[in-house]
Formats: C-alpha cells, structure tokens, sequence
C-alpha cells in the first residue's frame, strides 16, 4: 500500500500523448527534487471508472481538481520532497476501477455517481496559497493612469486595449507551484463580453460602442484557489468635431485668416451613466379619425418619439415595477378622452398608461384658446380647418403629468375631479404626489431590456380638440446602474493642412491658394487622451478676370484714341473716369486704369497710358 502520510500532488493535464506509465524528475525554482508520472487514463472509459478512480487516489493520498478530471486523457502525479511513488500501486488501481466497472450493475453504478456527484465539487484538494492580482501597468496598452484611486485607461474610439495582469504570490512552493503562466484569467470587460485565458496573462479587447466601462480580472490558479479581483475602468475618446461653418469663396491671390477652433462646432467628448433620458421638443398632436378616407384624418395620426439608454449593464432588464420610477409628460390636450398613450421598450413589449375615452371632455393642461371659465366650443375655436398643420393650430401651455407605480398616486388619468376650468391637475412632482397609475401595469415590462430605444406613443382618435406634447422623460432606478461616474475629454490642439495653409499659432492658419477651384483642406483635432480625429472641408477659389488693357497707345492731337477691350464678358467695368463700359474714347493724353469685377466677386485691376502728339513743324523745301 502507499503510505498515506505521503504528501503528493496529482494534477490533470490535457494533452499529453503518453500510452504507458513513466517517471523522469525536474528541479522547479521554488521547490526541490519532484517526482513526475505520466498516466494513461483513457484505459477508464466510462465516468464511474473514473469517479472511482480519482476518489480512491484521493483516499491514499493522491490529490486532483474535480473540475477537469472527467475528460483528461492522461494524468500527470506529482510526488514532493522526495519521496517515492510506485508505479506498480497506481496501475494497479487503474486496473481496479477497470474491474470494478465491468462487474457492478447499472444501478449499482448510478447509485455511486449520485452519492458522490457534489463531494469535493469544484473545491481546492490542497491548502490555498496567497494570490494577489494586479495590473501590470507598465506592459499595458495604453499605460493606464490614477485618478482620484481609480485606474483609469484611456483610449481612442476604435482602438483595442492590451491589459496585462500580474500576481503576487507569497507563499509560492508551500503546497504547490504558483506561476503567471500557469493560471487562468478571468476578463470581464463591461459589455458583456467574459473571456478566459489559460496561461495568457494579458488580452487584447476591441469596444463596439463609444463610452465608459468598468472592466475587471481574476485568477484562479492550479490549485483552484481564486484571488483577489481587481478593477478598473476603461475611457473611450470619441470625435469632438461636429457642424462645419461654411466658409464663403475666395478670389485667386487673395488670403483668408481663420480661427481653427470655430471652422467646425467642436464639443468635448462627454460621457455619464445616466438613469434618466428627456425628449424635450415641441410636438403637434393632429386631430385624426384613423379614417383614412376623412378629410380630418392626419396621417400618422400620432406622436411617436424616442430616448435611448446605454449605460446600463448589456443584457440588463426590467425586473420589478419599481424599476421604473416614473413616466412624464409636460402635454395640452382639449378634450382628453380622443386619446391613448402608451410606452414601448426595446423588446417591443408595451404597458399602456391612458386608454382612449378616459377623461372624457376635461382638459389637460392648457389648450390653445383657454381661459378661466371657457366651454368646449371656445377651445374648439383654435382649431382651424387645416387640422394637420400645426402652424395653424397654435400651442397652449402643457402640464406635468407623471405615471407610477412607486409614488403615491390618484388612480387613472381622467377619473379625477377637475381644477380650474375643467381640468386635471397636474402631477406635483416636487412635493412627490398626484402621480397616476398607468392604465396596464408596468408587469408587462418586465423583461425588457434597460438599454436601447423607448418609445412613447399618443394617438388622438377623434377629428377635433388636438394638442401639443412639450417634452417627456423617462426615469428608471439609478440603484440600476453598474456605478455612477462620468468623464470630460477635453480638447487642446488644432491645425489645418491643405494648398497654402500656414498654421500661424495662436488658433490661428492664414490661407493663400496658388490655383483655382473647389480645394480640399483636411481639419485636425488633437484631445487630452492624445487622440487625433480628422476630417475634410472644401474652399471654393475663383479666377480673377483678366483686366490686362494691353500696352500704352499713342496718337496725334486732334485724334480718338479708343481704350479697352472685352475681355470679361459679364464683368462689371469701372473706370477712374466714371465709366462703366468695357472701352472708353479719350483725345487728352493721361494715366487711365479700369477695375473689373466678375460675376463671382472677383476683381483686377490694370493701368494704361494714353499719349498724344503734337504734329511735327512743317519742312520748307527750297527750290532751285
């Protein structure tokens, strides 16, 4: 028999093409003579035999890890500190179990596997070690920084991050051998994406979506003993460059200065884990039959807008009424009872909070045309002919209403006594009463997911009383969010290159192209995580006109001399005389120039010379 006092370590490795039963020693740094033994398992075929097996090891004092034990096709046994561990023993176990399972019964076999299917599952066969994980800061990519205790990691929009991790391990060759390389690696990434690596202390992971992330990795390592977890978070720059500014054309050989910061709207790139999301637009809410052949029937026949949520954890749902703290709309609406109202998430699953025909003819908020004590008709006078155009059928002033199923509420909306002339009272949101509950309950959210689009939906239903809705909001539970923090990349460089572009400093290029037409120049953004976003914009250059009037002409007094041509048709001429032909007549002699102006705005300018003469003195010829 082995002697149980024996301290050996029996470790599964996959992998290893070994068909008989072997022994070779190694020294580990940390450890001192070892005695190794390759054993063929696949001579145990089924999982009795090997259950069998691993639990008799396990008495002599053989040790394993449940949880690869099953499918390994050899065994790698570790005998410490010297002592020897006889082949003759551990085959003939083997042969054991072979036996073993030829011999019992089905029943016998499936009795055994239920008795021990959870003994020891998952758990250390040895004593843990200390473990303790880091970053290893300096081999990341990017090289992460601290800020206020937290290990931020900064990169661009589309860039992969390269995290590194390293153990400390102060108790490495107590029981066993602890080693970076020879642990597995637990990456959780904050998107929803978990991914292991065997003996790969560092990944490489690629985001899909522009934001911020709390990331987080674990080891656990031969033994199955688990260490720390350490977190950090990881920053993702996007473009700050938004609108361009157009710039107007300019004429050949002319220059421009601009200000690189205000060629395009540039805005900080801003991210916050936010539970809140606001609609705020002024809307118009058609009058509509749904009749498609009523001449009142304003197709889409109601009020559809979005808020989208993407800072909650992937795959995270609805899973209670509270969930969702509240519901609001700041609305008008004459004759409330034409409408419904509904709410639907990202799976498509609805929760009504208004049925068509509750309420009636009262009011909600203020219709267009109302006044203390007005009637149906007087609100039903702002409602022009044209009942799909809302420049003709003006606003009135909304009020807050809000659904819950958290906050104290009044019952459904409609079924409360009016206030004021007709109308149900708002939801007072700050002192947290008149809430409404929605007509179907929030029960039939649940499941959907946080993140994605939610949708409101009102159809008016009736050929009169329309209205107006101001804004909406949606407000689910902060407790919902991963962890609330938000992060400014802030902007610090700019530049322009292109035909004669000359960066001045200061957020100052001046530009002076040397030819004509539509000229690309590329913009350059530098931000605070040293990312660098680009993009293009085009300057229009003109030709100027050719105002060249030739060389200076001479003629005799008393003569025309004609000055000009039509070089530029279409042009405007001026002349220093006041003319504004293309040619002028002149008989005195002088400087005389012309400035041409094209259609495009472009002008030049050129100089000529008009010299007359006197005649020469007549010759007297002397005859003979």
């Amino acid at each position: 028999m082995i002697d149980k006092s024996i301290h050996c370590l029996f470790i599964i490795l996959l992998g290893i093409a070994v068909s008989s039963t072997e022994a070779q020693n190694i020294r580990p740094e940390t450890s001192p003579t070892i005695s190794f033994f390759k054993t063929d398992l696949q001579q145990l075929e089924s999982s009795y035999s090997r259950k069998l097996f691993f639990d008799k090891a396990y008495t002599m004092g053989l040790y394993t890890t449940e949880e690869i034990q099953q499918t390994a096709a050899n065994a790698l046994l570790f005998s410490k500190d010297g002592t020897i561990m006889n082949n003759r023993i551990i085959d003939s176990l083997i042969r054991y179990c072979r036996v073993a399972d030829k011999s019992a019964t089905e029943q016998e076999k499936y009795q055994y596997l239920l008795q021990h299917q959870n003994e020891n599952t998952k758990r250390p066969k040895l004593p843990c070690q200390t473990s303790t994980i880091y970053f290893d800061t300096l081999n990341c990519i990017p090289v992460p920084i601290v800020e206020n205790g937290h290990l931020y990691f900064d990169i661009c929009e589309d860039d992969s991050v390269r995290l590194v991790a390293k153990g400390y391990y102060p108790q490495n060759g107590t029981n066993y051998t602890q080693h970076d390389t020879l642990h597995r690696y637990t990456w959780t990434f904050g998107d929803g994406v978990t991914s292991n690596t065997e003996g790969d202390p560092f990944i490489y992971h690629k985001y899909t979506t522009t934001k911020g992330y709390d990331i987080s990795v674990t080891m656990r390592d031969t033994n199955l003993c688990m260490s720390n977890t350490r977190a950090a978070r990881v920053r993702i720059a996007g473009s700050p460059i938004k609108t361009f500014a157009p710039i107007d054309p300019i004429c050949l050989g002319d220059s421009i200065t601009l200000s690189p910061s205000k060629v395009f709207q540039v805005t900080p790139f801003t991210y916050s884990q936010i539970s809140s999301q606001r609609y705020d637009s002024t809307t118009f809410i058609p009058d509509s039959d749904q009749n498609t052949s009523n001449p009142n029937y304003c197709p889409p026949g109601h009020y559809v807008t979005d808020v989208i949520f993407s800072s909650f954890l992937p795959g995270q749902t609805i899973t209670s009424t509270h969930d969702i703290l509240s519901i609001c709309a700041e609305m008008e609406h004459g004759w409330m009872g034409d409408i419904d109202i509904k709410i639907i998430c990202p799976s498509g699953q609805t929760a009504q909070l208004k049925q068509n025909g509750t309420g009636g003819s009262k009011y909600l908020g203020e219709p267009a045309c109302w006044f203390s004590g007005c009637s149906v008709a007087d609100i039903r006078a702002c409602d022009n002919a044209d009942h799909c155009d809302a420049k003709l059928n003006p606003p009135g002033r909304g009020w807050n209403y809000c659904w819950s199923e958290l906050y104290p509420n009044v019952g459904e909306l409609g079924n409360q006594s009016t206030v004021g002339t007709n109308q149900i009272d708002s939801t007072h949101r700050i002192a947290g009463t008149g809430y409404f509950s929605p007509a179907v309950s929030f029960t039939s959210l649940i499941g959907c997911p946080l993140n994605g689009l939610w949708t409101i939906d009102i159809t008016d239903h009736a050929g009169a009383d329309n209205g107006y809705i101001f804004a909406w909001e949606l407000n689910l539970d902060p407790a919902l969010l991963p962890s609330n923090w938000t992060y400014v990349v802030s902007v610090d460089d700019y530049s322009i290159t292109g035909p004669g572009a000359s960066n001045t400093g200061n957020d100052q290029v001046t530009i002076k192209p040397t030819s004509t037409g539509s000229l690309e120049y590329s913009y350059y953004v530098g931000d605070s995580f040293g990312c660098t976003w680009d993009t293009t914009f085009n300057i229009k250059v003109n030709p100027i006109p050719d105002p060249n009037l030739g060389p200076d002409k001479e003629a005799c007094n008393g003569e025309t001399i004609t000055l000009g041509n039509n070089n530029c048709p279409g042009c405007n001429h001026v002349w220093n005389t006041g003319d504004t032909t293309p040619t002028i007549n002149t008989t005195i002699s002088g400087l005389f120039w012309r400035t041409i102006t094209s259609s495009q705005n472009c002008e030049a300018t050129d100089t000529i010379q008009a010299i007359f003469h006197n005649p020469p003195p007549p010759t007297y010829i002397k005859h003979q």
